[in-house]
């Protein structure tokens, strides 16, 4: 009961964050789960300090004190975006018109979304009961690496799909296909550009990065093992996954969810027809590759659908286009193989980690200023813009 009010929350802070990003104001939505995030914290390690460890884990203090933080910790996100929408010059009152069009389409178009996210949660479901009989170890190992998988999406693909959905919902609202098209393509270059070396950092540096921040008390080297493998796995379809719900966004742009629900469903029906094979093949890691190579096979199917729907998406120019940020991803995969190779036998895990960071993140950066990927220059002048209005007292 103490976690319902979080349904509340967390859609006025999804309402509230759209209105921001449609008037082009990032900054709250994006620090605002910070403040999520420490309230949790402070309420895990309240827990930790405070309450006494022989009333163990299941105890009523403990489940309080967990309970009333985390929905502490969302209320406060849902708060934060207040003033936040006063600046934008936006109010929020209750006007309670149900046959509103404006309700109607929500409606409508949200039913396929619904329909989306009741998918997932099936796919999900089989997937972890047949993970049970891959062997000891498997649910936790899976879930284990699909929180570092899901890391560089959130903090990557997030971050530029936020900065270029407004652009191409009102491309999509003027019927500009023209400007629609060269948003999409700017945002999917450097989403390549960004997430094909987060992959193979993943490939390269996995198995240290999860020795250093979770191999202790009962997870041992064993474990480290299992989630590295299944994380191996997940590292195949990294970009795909980013690429797939890019997609999902551009079509929603275009008030579209019906084309994604369809895209989704084929990529979860793909996921669990792969598991079962692929886990007597190849063990546990089947489980992560068949959820790679669904996301691979839907990107794919969903960039050809949207370019069905806007013509001249996708064009052999464009092709050549992407083909620079296969360039910087080519140079950063192979100064940061050799790093490893080279310092392997010799470091530690942490020594292994910043070597493999100092190499990468240098080379990423004269990568991208020699061979300049579609989209780079005006994120760089966005980036400037907003550092000079930040910059410049009011």
């Amino acid at each position: 009961m103490l976690l319902l009010p979080q349904i509340f929350f967390y859609g006025i802070t999804t309402l509230a964050t759209a209105m921001l990003h449609a008037r082009r104001r990032f900054a709250a939505p994006a620090f605002a789960p910070v403040l999520t995030n420490l309230i949790i914290s402070l309420a895990a390690l309240i827990v930790y300090k405070v309450i006494d460890p022989a009333q163990g884990e299941s105890s009523l203090s403990t489940v309080y004190v967990l309970a009333i933080g985390t929905t502490a910790g969302v209320a406060a996100m849902a708060a934060t975006l207040m003033p936040a929408l006063r600046r934008a010059g936006i109010s929020l009152r209750w006007d309670f018109r149900p046959r509103h069009p404006a309700v109607r389409s929500v409606l409508r178009l949200s039913g396929w979304t619904v329909g989306f996210a009741i998918s997932n949660q099936i796919a999900l479901l089989i997937v972890l009961t047949l993970a049970r009989g891959a062997g000891t170890g498997a649910v936790s190992a899976y879930q284990y690496a699909f929180i570092f998988f899901q890391l560089p999406y959130g903090l990557i693909a997030v971050s530029l799909m936020t900065a270029v959905l407004p652009e191409l919902a009102t491309a999509a609202n003027n019927g500009d296909t023209a400007v629609f098209a060269e948003k999409f393509r700017e945002g999917l270059s450097l989403l390549l550009t960004f997430m094909i070396p987060a992959a193979a950092a993943y490939l390269l540096l996995g198995r240290p990065l999860i020795a250093l921040l979770l191999q202790r008390g009962e997870f041992d080297a064993a474990a480290t093992k299992e989630t590295l493998t299944m994380l191996i796995g997940f590292s195949v379809g990294m970009p795909a996954f980013a690429v797939f719900l890019y997609c999902v966004r551009a079509f929603h742009a275009r008030r579209n969810t019906r084309s994604p629900f369809y895209l989704n469903l084929f990529e979860n029906a793909l996921n669990v027809a792969l598991v079962i094979p692929l886990v007597a093949l190849i063990g546990q890691t089947g489980l992560s590759l068949a959820y790679s190579l669904a996301y691979c096979a839907a990107a794919t199917a969903a960039v050809i659908v949207l370019n069905r729907h806007v013509h001249g998406l996708l064009t052999w120019a464009t092709l050549r286009m992407l083909m620079r940020s296969l360039l910087v991803s080519a140079c950063v995969i192979a100064a940061l193989a050799g790093a490893v190779l080279l310092v392997r036998p010799k470091l530690g895990d942490f020594g292994e980690l910043l070597v493999g960071l100092a190499v990468a993140v240098p080379v990423f950066a004269v990568a991208t200023m020699v061979f300049r990927p579609y989209g780079f220059d005006p994120l760089v002048s966005k980036l400037r813009r907003r550092g000079t209005r930040t910059a410049t007292p009011s």
